[in-house]
């Protein structure tokens, strides 16, 4: 029979609790938040352990409870810090009492302190490893050497909409009178989801054509601004297709966001200025040229009018000395025609009086040959005329038509002829043809 002592569940969790707080009482734990909420003024996470690989699972994990009572000590030592409040991804070394609950049997650590240094100094030495990785990788510079657009109009804005980074901004931009097209991605600028959604949008914006991408945030924390040192941001910008912009937190705040980015300024209203100095730049550089265009115009247009006046007075020089020369040559022609003309006149006058004689002379005989022609012709028409023939016995025969008939082959049975004789005509059928045989 077994004489070892039998618990009940009860004493059991009785008795872990008490060993608890003999055996570790107030403890401190180093960890990674994740799965924080707040509910009535308490705060709830899990403390992880990470696997040396980020793919694999937790090495271990504990429940955290921060109640009110102690959530306010903590904040300050944050604050003081300047930290800010805890949030996922945060890496810390909390305080806490271990506690056992027997209804539920869970072990769990009540949080009533929080070290910064650790946190100060785990946020360093993320920052040197990825600022390390980035330049071991050659893109810490790769963003700074794109080429900047000189009128950079299309502009993607990543940061949280209706914030006071978004207003100013906006504001900034909408006061210089450019013709701005923001493209915004609302997104959420701190906590443990933001390095996942900044980067997501920077890549969303570089799809879309833009010419510029700025990423704004008000001031805060080292916490708030910790996702601004996230890897995954800073490969976002590093890799980009434009130049990323940003305007992150105040004066003395950097990150390594700000390390990779193309142009960093210290403000978003400072971003937004640096945009519109670019603007500026350009347009007061087409103004430049174009002054500089109409300048050299109306030089060029003054040395055409100078050498066209000057063009000009040579050709009515040259014009004047020449109808001058036209005119002396014109006055010789005239005098010279009217010399040529009277002793044409008069050369013309003998020839015309020679030739009126002649004429006299030749038009009697010329007139009496023609009249022997004439009558020669008339004699000639006479004997060859048509009635004369009829009148001797001769006929002309035609188709009803009218076309004379020479031959047999125009004729066949049936064809109305005429035969015309001396006194008449005559109007017949052919009945039938035959064709003599040349002889």
């Amino acid at each position: 029979m077994l004489d070892d002592h039998t618990y009940l569940v009860s004493e059991l969790g009785r008795d872990i609790s008490a060993t608890l707080d003999r055996e570790f009482g107030d403890v401190w734990i180093s960890g990674t938040i994740r799965g924080l909420s707040r509910k009535r003024n308490h705060v709830y996470f899990d403390l992880v352990e990470q696997a040396d690989d980020p793919g694999q699972p937790a090495k271990a994990q504990l429940s955290i409870a921060l109640f009110s009572t102690n959530k306010n000590l903590v904040n300050k030592l944050l604050k003081r810090a300047n930290i800010g409040r805890i949030h996922d991804g945060m890496q810390v070394r909390i305080r806490g009492v271990v506690d056992f609950y027997p209804p539920t049997g869970r072990i769990s650590v009540r949080m009533t302190s929080i070290d910064p240094t650790f946190t100060l100094a785990k946020l360093v030495d993320e920052r040197d490893r990825v600022l390390k990785l980035l330049e071991t990788e050659g893109l810490l510079g790769r963003n700074e050497v794109l080429e900047f657009p000189p009128m950079p109009l299309r502009v993607g804005l990543v940061t949280a909409e209706g914030s006071a980074a978004y207003h100013d901004f906006m504001n900034e931009l909408g006061q210089t009178g450019f013709a701005w097209r923001v493209t915004l991605i609302d997104s959420r600028v701190q906590g443990g989801e933001a390095p996942r959604l900044v980067s997501a949008a920077i890549r969303t914006l570089d799809r879309r054509g833009v010419d510029v991408i700025a990423i704004v945030r008000g001031g805060g924390s080292k916490g708030d601004l910790a996702a601004f040192d996230h890897e995954l941001v800073a490969r976002a910008i590093a890799t980009a297709s434009v130049p990323v912009i940003t305007g992150i937190g105040h004066e003395i705040d950097t990150s390594i966001a700000d390390a990779v980015a193309h142009t960093a300024y210290k403000t978003p209203t400072s971003c937004a200025a640096g945009l519109a100095d670019h603007a500026r730049l350009f347009d007061a550089m087409l103004l430049n040229r174009w002054f500089a265009v109409q300048q050299r115009s109306q030089q060029l247009l003054d040395v055409a009018e100078f050498k066209l006046n000057r063009r000009a007075e040579t050709a009515a020089i040259l014009v004047r000395s020449t109808l001058d020369n036209h005119q002396a040559t014109l006055d010789q022609a005239v005098a010279r025609i009217g010399r040529s003309a009277a002793t044409a006149t008069r050369t013309a006058t003998t020839r015309l009086l020679v030739q009126q004689q002649r004429l006299v002379r030749e038009a009697p005989r010329q007139l009496a040959n023609a009249s022997h022609t004439v009558d020669t012709l008339a004699m000639q028409v006479r004997g060859h005329d048509p009635a004369r023939a009829l009148a001797r016995g001769w006929s002309i025969t035609t188709t009803a038509d009218g076309e004379i008939v020479r031959s047999t082959s125009q004729l066949t049975a049936g064809t109305e002829i005429r035969t015309r004789l001396g006194d008449g005509t005559v109007h017949s059928t052919v009945q039938s043809t035959s064709a003599d045989k040349p002889t």
